[in-house]
């Protein structure tokens, strides 16, 4: 993450904020244990970061919920849970695609303000590095490119710990050789389409 971009990000989220990143596997989040503690209402719960900023919020191992703590409420947050463990249903496991799929349909799944922040702060450098117009971001082409990596994120979540983006982007050989190939794809599909065409008027 660059200079520009962390300092871009607050300190303070918000419960919902937070749910919304660790739902989606968001990188900015970190859980940890505390250094020093005695109590074994610990063992089930994790404290959060965000950004590497500790967050007055608690993690719930068993049932993903997060509680309000702070070091001076001590473990009484920890020894009132109780975790309520739903069985998994398929709104439960499509949770992240379903935020991802409606984004632009529901105001209840807006896109927080830090996550927004990130992909502005991100979208302008890439502008400024590789010398490209600011309507660049918002074209046909690059949309369906970031759609595609969402997706992929969303479907293959561990694939950047097993690999690089550098690796995951293709090398400007690869779009050379493979673009006679899509070519000719289109150029077939479109000489299917006239043939099944009755008539036809040029203007």
């Amino acid at each position: 993450m660059s200079a520009s971009e962390t300092a871009t990000i607050k300190k303070n989220y918000t419960k919902q904020e937070i749910k919304i990143l660790v739902d989606a596997n968001d990188p900015l989040i970190t859980l940890s244990k505390p250094t020093l503690f005695t109590s074994s209402h610990w063992s089930n719960f994790s404290q959060i970061s965000v950004n590497s900023v500790l967050q007055n919020f608690i993690l719930c191992e068993k049932n993903k919920c997060i509680l309000k703590h702070t070091s001076s409420s001590g473990t009484n947050a920890l020894s009132k849970h109780k975790c309520k463990i739903e069985p998994n249903s398929k709104s439960q496991q499509l949770i992240t695609p379903h935020l991802l799929s409606d984004l632009n349909k529901s105001q209840k799944n807006k896109v927080p303000p830090a996550i927004k922040q990130r992909i502005t702060t991100a979208s302008l450098e890439y502008c400024v590095l590789d010398s490209r117009p600011f309507e660049q971001v918002s074209g046909v082409g690059f949309v369906s490119l970031a759609k595609t990596l969402i997706q992929t994120g969303t479907h293959h979540p561990n694939i950047l710990r097993i690999t690089s983006v550098e690796k995951l982007l293709p090398h400007p050989s690869t779009l050379s050789r493979n673009l006679e190939q899509m070519y000719n794809e289109q150029k077939s599909q479109l000489a299917g389409i006239c043939t099944s065409l009755e008539s036809y008027t040029i203007t």
